[in-house]
C-alpha cells in the first residue's frame, strides 16, 4: 500500500553544503502513521529541491518504537558523475558492473580469436595456392616442352611463360 505525501508532514531540519563532496546534506522529520517508503521520500525531495533521482542517496530512515515521528537523512549532489565518485555502491551493483566488464573483455577477446583464425586460415589458404603452381611445373605434360610451363619464383610467385621460338628456316 503506497503512502501518499498528503497523509506525511515532512520538515526539513538542516541543510548543510558540503563542497569537498559536491552535495547537499540535509536532515528532514516526518510526522506519519507508517514509515515512510524511500520511493515516497525521493518523489518528495525531488519535487522540494527541482532534481534528478539519480543526484539524490537516502542514507536513511529512522524510527523509534511507538513515536510517529521519523528522522530521514539524504544527501543531494551536484551530478550524478559526483555522487558516483563519492558513494560506495552495494556489493550487488559491484558484482553486476564486474560481470559486465567480464563478459565484455570475454567479447572482445573471442573477436581478436575469430580475427587471428580467419587471418591463419587465409594464411595457409594463399601458401596452399602458390603450392599447387609448383606442383603443376612438376607434372607438365609430355608432348609439352619445359620451356613453355610456367615459371615459378623463389617466393613461389607465378612468372609468365617463356617460349622459345624455334627457328623455321
Amino acid at each position: 500500500m503506497p503512502l501518499r505525501q498528503d497523509k506525511m508532514d515532512i520538515k526539513i531540519i538542516s541543510e548543510k553544503e558540503n563542497k569537498l563532496f559536491k552535495r547537499k546534506e540535509i536532515e528532514m522529520e516526518a510526522v506519519a502513521e507508517v514509515t515512510p517508503s524511500n520511493v515516497d521520500v525521493e518523489k518528495f525531495i525531488c519535487d522540494k529541491f527541482s532534481i534528478e533521482a539519480d543526484q539524490l542517496k537516502i542514507k536513511g530512515i529512522y524510527g523509534s518504537f511507538g513515536v510517529q515521528k521519523f528522522k530521514i537523512l539524504a544527501n543531494i549532489y551536484d551530478s550524478f558523475e559526483d555522487k558516483d565518485k563519492t558513494e560506495v555502491k552495494a556489493k550487488k551493483v559491484r558484482d553486476a558492473e564486474k560481470k559486465a566488464y567480464g563478459e565484455e573483455l570475454k567479447k572482445i577477446a573471442d573477436e581478436r580469436k575469430a580475427t587471428k583464425e580467419a587471418n591463419e586460415k587465409e594464411e595457409a589458404e594463399k601458401k596452399e595456392a602458390e603450392a599447387k603452381p609448383v606442383e603443376a611445373e612438376e607434372k607438365a605434360p609430355a608432348g609439352v616442352p619445359r620451356e613453355t610451363s610456367p615459371e615459378v619464383s623463389t617466393e613461389g610467385k607465378v612468372k609468365a611463360p617463356k617460349i622459345k621460338a624455334e627457328a623455321s628456316e
